[in-house]
């Protein structure tokens, strides 16, 4: 089966950065030939060491309802994991419950893992110190291309304008933005031409709007 979107991006950084990673691992076979269990990501680096579980998450159910599947997940992982990596010597099982909607309530944990937010992944793969997208050029540290979710991402942190610097207090000024117009703010296509403080093809536009 193939992967979601999410599932492959946490594959592509854990592989990106050395891990072995193994994908969407049935586990508990049963006596009609299904299997108990369906883990997401398990990921080990033997150098480290360190083996991590992920489960990632796109759907809002309840609080409730995802603690007893995570419960049930993670409780599966503990059990079957150790057998996907005979003849090493193990750490402890890292277990991550990756989240893209939270809500307003927010717990550290869940199911007995731990609840990293998509917000804070997507940070890390962005700064982290020694692998991070963002200090790393497409000229001379271009992420391999087997990792297409995790090179676009290197594209977009190495090319994308996103902004000009803009005032922090009463927007007074002219603001630039790439993005599109916001209320009464932001930027306007011309047909030719550049300006001479912004970027080319676009005009400026006043704010009077308050940041």
């Amino acid at each position: 089966m193939a992967l979601n979107f999410l599932e492959q991006l946490v594959a592509e950084w854990y592989e990106f950065r050395g891990y072995f990673v193994r994908r969407k691992i049935n586990v508990g076979p049963s006596l009609k030939g299904k299997f108990e269990f369906e883990l997401d990501i398990v990921a080990f680096h033997p150098g480290k060491p360190h083996l991590v579980h992920i489960e990632s998450s796109m759907d809002a159910t309840s609080w409730d309802q995802r603690e007893k599947r995570y419960t049930a997940k993670f409780g599966a992982g503990k059990k079957h994991i150790p057998s996907l990596f005979s003849g090493f010597d193990l750490p402890e099982i890292d277990q991550i419950a990756l989240l893209v909607f939270a809500g307003k309530l927010r717990v550290p944990t869940l199911g007995g893992g731990k609840v990293l937010l998509i917000q804070d992944f997507m940070n890390e793969i962005r700064s982290d110190a020694e692998w991070g997208l963002a200090t790393r050029s497409v000229r001379n540290r271009s992420v391999p291309e087997q990792y297409v979710i995790l090179r676009s991402l290197q594209f977009a942190t190495n090319y994308w304008i996103t902004a000009y610097p803009l005032p922090t207090t009463e927007c007074a000024g002219i603001q630039w933005r790439f993005a599109g117009c916001r209320q009464n703010a932001g930027l306007y296509p011309r047909s030719s031409g550049r300006s001479e403080h912004g970027p080319s093809g676009w005009s400026p536009r006043v704010c009077r709007a308050t940041l």
